[in-house]
Order: structure tokens, then C-alpha cells, then sequence
């Protein structure tokens, strides 16, 4: 039986899940509202595992992954849905943690950031280090940013 990765990525939209989880002997695992979610009908090979990472992946970056261990890429489904990957080995064999990355930015004001956040898209020089925890927002924050200085001003 032949899974698809691009199955699996449209059920993690219709669960409203942040992220799909893939571990070798291991069911699919959702993150739904921060909880940890399992489907499926039986654990996942590893054979599976390497298929579905196939699937997703060329093969310049199946030739890094196998020299490094380990490998961040961006994933495009059929439906134009975006996803960050890391695929790494664990205990030896492949697993997989996949972000869906929202295809729309929402404002500042949508997001609720105080007015301080803001300024930091007004800034012309200088660095701005954005951190926290695991889906705590940080990307989202640092596109909203980025959009708002494309849209108020020229910059590269």
C-alpha cells in the first residue's frame, strides 16, 4: 500500500494541525492546538518513512540528507500549500517534522503585537533577533514585519 505524502499534508489542513510528525515505527502524529494527535491505520516502516520522503524531496537533497543526517527544505503540495521539513534520522532511521506555513500574512493589528513590534518594521540598519519556543509565532511575526516594510516602502 502506497502512502502519500501530499494525503497526509491535506489531512493535517483539515485537522487544523500546525505540524505532521513522522517517526519510523511510530503512527502519523498531528499537532492540533499544541496536543499531540495519532491516526492512522498501522505504524509507519521505515521503508514507508523513506518513501514518503521521497516523495517530497529531489534527489540533490536525498544526497545531503544521506551525507548529513539531517535536512531543512521547503515543500510545495499539489495545491500550492507550503511547508518547512526537517527530516532527520532518529535512532538511526528517517523521521520527519513537517510546519504547514500559512499561504497569507495577517497585519500587525490581526495578530494583537504591541505598538513596539510595529516600529521594528520601521527600522532602516541594524539587527532584530526574534525568539521563543516552538510555534510561538516567530515566523509569523517575521513575515507580518516584512510585509508591512513591503508595503509602506522599497526596500531590499
Amino acid at each position: 500500500m502506497q502512502i502519500s505524502i501530499n494525503a497526509l499534508l491535506q489531512r493535517c489542513r483539515e485537522l487544523g494541525a500546525s505540524d505532521l510528525h513522522l517517526s519510523s515505527n511510530w503512527y502519523p502524529m498531528y499537532r492540533v492546538h499544541g496536543s499531540l494527535q495519532a491516526e492512522g491505520e498501522a505504524p509507519y516502516t521505515p521503508e514507508i518513512l523513506a518513501d514518503l520522503f521521497t516523495q517530497m524531496s529531489n534527489p540533490e537533497q536525498r544526497r545531503l540528507y544521506d551525507e548529513q543526517g539531517a535536512l531543512d527544505f521547503g515543500y510545495s503540495d499539489e495545491e500550492g500549500q507550503r511547508y518547512r521539513v526537517n527530516v532527520y534520522r532518529e535512532m538511526g532511521r528517517t523521521a520527519m517534522a513537517i510546519r504547514h506555513l500559512n499561504n497569507g500574512f495577517k497585519s500587525l493589528s490581526e495578530l494583537r503585537l504591541p505598538e513596539s513590534v510595529a516600529e521594528i518594521a520601521q527600522l532602516k540598519k541594524g539587527l532584530v533577533l526574534v525568539t521563543g519556543a516552538t510555534g510561538s509565532g516567530k515566523s509569523t511575526t517575521l513575515a507580518t514585519l516584512i510585509d508591512a516594510i513591503n508595503s509602506t516602502r522599497p526596500s531590499h
